[in-house]
C-alpha cells in the first residue's frame, strides 16, 4: 500500500466523493466508523452531538481500521464538518 485515503461518511456524501475521485487513481480506501454511530436525525448529529465533540474536544472512540501499512505512504484524511463550513477538510501527510 503507498496511497490510501482514509475517511468520514455520516451520510455517504462524502463516501460518494472518495468514490468518484478515485475512480481516477486506484487508491486504498478506508472508512472510519464510530463505535457508538451518530443519531440518525442530521439536526442532533451535527448541531448537538458533533458540535459538541468539537467544543469539548472529544475524541469519540472509532472501530478497527482495516488497513495494513508498511514502509512509506501517502494518506488523506477526508471529512465534512457541515456545522463549522461548507469545505472538504484533507489533510495529507
Amino acid at each position: 500500500m503507498k496511497n490510501l485515503i482514509v475517511y468520514f461518511s455520516w451520510s455517504n456524501n462524502t463516501k460518494n466523493l472518495i468514490e468518484t475521485i478515485n475512480k481516477q487513481f486506484g487508491f486504498d480506501v478506508v472508512r472510519i466508523e464510530r463505535k457508538k454511530p451518530y443519531s440518525q436525525n442530521y439536526h442532533t448529529c451535527a448541531y448537538v452531538e458533533a458540535k459538541e465533540e468539537v467544543e469539548k474536544h472529544i475524541h469519540p472512540q472509532i472501530n478497527a481500521l482495516n488497513a495494513t501499512v508498511s514502509g512509506e505512504i501517502t494518506v488523506a484524511i477526508c471529512c465534512k464538518c457541515s456545522f463549522l463550513s461548507n469545505f472538504y477538510c484533507v489533510k495529507l501527510f
